[in-house]
């Protein structure tokens, strides 16, 4: 069992690279829209000081993390964005920005984003669901929610939990004929009364920061009880510690930004729960080490070692030479 400290901070920090939504079928994702197109979203809600419109345009990405971002103040975070599709200077840059560094809405996992592609149903579920765990919502310990749609089989396995709670919560249901449509997308008009219900689902209160941010690796050794070493090159960025449970490092490498966990115990901390096409579990020097990732580029390494558990998340992704080179010479 992770500790409740290590989920809570899973789930409720800007926690750097994580979480990054997979590539979907290109039909799913094949309705662009340019930049003029944007429209801003939420009728009447002066309470959640939101932007005003209701219209058939179909809500983008971009569009979706920007009602987040607006709905959570704005805040600036300092954190490398690669993105080759986003324009630094785009309107919505820092909110894309926000929702990457929080783990709540990732690219595709080429370098791209897709600001302006449609969301979808089932991504709208997972970008909703991810901000309410960053809230300390969500499901915890066993759950059980048949979703009642005719094509729930549909439903991608990263997206299910997601699904099952808009469902619980009223926020989406079906679309007609007992379709949930995951696929498909969602108008402006559609996402208004979404939204609406939305937040008021969402409980809106501070939730205690487990991290303690430190200066030093030393500081970060003090707090969690252990040291990590970090591999020769890294650069930290940042630097987090939960007392007597986790070390976090964001660094900046030759090859791009890359997380470093360490935590002890013996579960997953890669806090990435999406499906790969590649998953590979390999015996290398005494661990068991699982890479995930597609066509050859891995995003996330963890394994266990002396009673730690170890994660390596790779923002642009790493061959298993490069994952192998960082693996080498963590502890």
């Amino acid at each position: 069992m992770l500790k409740k400290k290590t989920l809570t901070a899973m789930f409720s920090l800007a926690l750097a690279g994580t979480m990054v939504l997979p590539a979907l079928a290109a039909e799913a994702i094949s309705a662009r829209q340019g930049e003029a197109d944007l429209k801003p979203l939420i009728a009447e809600a002066p309470a959640l000081n939101l932007p005003l419109a209701a219209d058939e345009h179909l809500l983008t990405r971009a569009e979706l993390v920007s009602v987040l971002h607006e709905q959570e103040g704005k805040p600036s975070v300092n954190f490398a964005m690669r993105y080759t599709d986003v324009d630094q200077e785009a309107e919505y840059a820092e909110a894309v920005r926000w929702a990457t560094s929080q783990g709540i809405a990732c690219g595709y996992g080429d370098g791209t984003f897709g600001p302006d592609d449609m969301v979808t149903r089932e991504q709208m579920a997972v970008i909703l669901y991810r901000y309410a765990q960053s809230k300390d919502q969500g499901f915890t310990g066993a759950w059980a929610v048949p979703l009642p749609y005719a094509d729930a089989g549909e439903v991608s396995s990263f997206a299910y939990e997601a699904v099952c709670w808009v469902t619980m919560k009223d926020v989406m249901g079906e679309t007609g004929d007992n379709q949930f449509a995951p696929d498909s997308g969602v108008t402006h008009s559609e996402a208004n009364p979404m939204l609406q219900q939305y937040f008021s689902a969402v409980e809106q209160t501070e939730i205690a920061n487990p991290f303690l941010e430190c200066k030093t690796m030393e500081e970060a050794a003090q707090v969690a009880g252990f040291s990590m070493e970090l591999p020769q090159g890294a650069e930290p960025v940042a630097i987090r510690a939960v007392e007597d449970d986790m070390i976090e490092v964001l660094c900046q490498l030759e090859a791009g930004p890359v997380t470093l966990r360490k935590a002890v115990g013996d579960q997953d901390i890669s806090g990435d729960y999406n499906h790969y096409a590649q998953i590979d579990v390999q015996e290398w020097n005494g661990r068991t080490v699982t890479l995930k990732g597609n066509d050859g580029m891995f995003m996330t390494a963890t394994w266990l070692d002396g009673g730690y558990t170890y994660a390596v998340r790779a923002e642009d992704g790493l061959d298993r030479d490069g994952m192998y080179a960082i693996l080498s010479q963590m502890q």
